[in-house]
């Protein structure tokens, strides 16, 4: 049991580090496709940009350029009316000022006017929007100073202690584990030895019990070839005397001794069974 318990809580401890470092790969891999995206934002921001000025920058050089021809226009015109025109009124001449002023002003054409306060928006909206981007740039850049680098860096030195604690509990738990096993595998080699002790034993009395076999069957041996001897020289003397009957004797002698050991065989089967049904009311009398 303590095993299994402690092969369960390494399974559970490497599960829970490969649940973490999983954790860790998808947060750097969203944070480095966040810094991508930003990158090619800001890119985009920055070619806009530079698009937004050279239109900018022509429509301006076009602006001016009609700015200059309708002030020498302009000059032309007031050399050449007050020679051909009467003199004005007083309120002809404050008409007259006001127009000098709006035309120093630069407010002539108002085409020109609206193009150039799109042209303006468009810049600020391309400077706020690459201010922007810039900010967010240093928002997310990783070093130490910045807020984003020191929430980074706290959350690595978090996941480092806790790798190292899972790192300690797994190591505890593979020593437990091969200390349980180091006992069974120790247990079984006991046992082993307890076994191979006990065939030992078996077999040093099989070969006693071999030897004294062995030793049985050729005293036996013996015996039966002094008694073949023994037997073909009564058969000899036996046919001196009585030709030709020897074989019958000897026939009728097997027959006496099978009788014999029938009769015997009988009479062990009765003997065993007369004395089984005494063992049961022996025990009978015990309890």
């Amino acid at each position: 049991m303590a095993a299994t318990e402690a092969t369960a809580q390494s399974m559970n401890s490497l599960a829970s580090m490969e649940l973490l470092a999983e954790e860790q790969a998808a947060a750097i891999n969203h944070l480095e496709l966040q810094l991508k995206k930003i990158e090619e934002e800001n890119e985009q921001l920055i070619e806009k940009q530079k698009l937004l000025d050279e239109e900018i920058s022509k429509k301006q050089a076009a602006a001016i350029q009609q700015f200059i021809t309708s002030e020498v226009r302009l000059a032309h015109a007031m050399s050449v009316l007050p020679v051909k025109r009467p003199r004005r009124s007083s309120e002809k001449e404050s008409e007259d000022e006001a127009r000098e002023q709006l035309c120093q002003t630069g407010i002539l054409n108002p085409a020109v006017n609206f193009v150039y306060q799109k042209g303006y928006e468009a810049a600020q909206a391309g400077k706020s929007r690459l201010q922007q981007s810039y900010d967010d740039l240093i928002a997310w850049k990783f070093t130490p100073d910045s807020a984003s680098g020191m929430r980074l860096m706290s959350c690595m030195r978090q996941l480092l202690e806790k790798n190292k604690h899972l790192g300690s509990i797994n190591q505890m738990d593979r020593l437990l584990s091969l200390e349980s096993e180091t006992q069974m595998q120790a247990s079984c080699i006991q046992e082993y030895m307890k076994t191979a002790q006990e065939l030992d034993a078996v077999l040093q009395e099989s070969s006693t019990d071999l030897d004294g076999v062995q030793s049985s069957l050729f005293t036996l041996k013996k015996q039966l070839n002094k008694a073949e001897a023994l037997i073909n020289a009564l058969k000899a003397e036996y046919d001196k005397q009585n030709p030709g009957q020897s074989d019958a004797l000897i026939a009728a002698a097997l027959a006496t001794l099978s009788e014999q050991a029938i009769a015997a065989e009988d009479q062990t089967k009765l003997e065993d069974e007369d004395h089984a049904p005494a063992e049961p009311q022996d025990d009978a009398q015990r309890t």
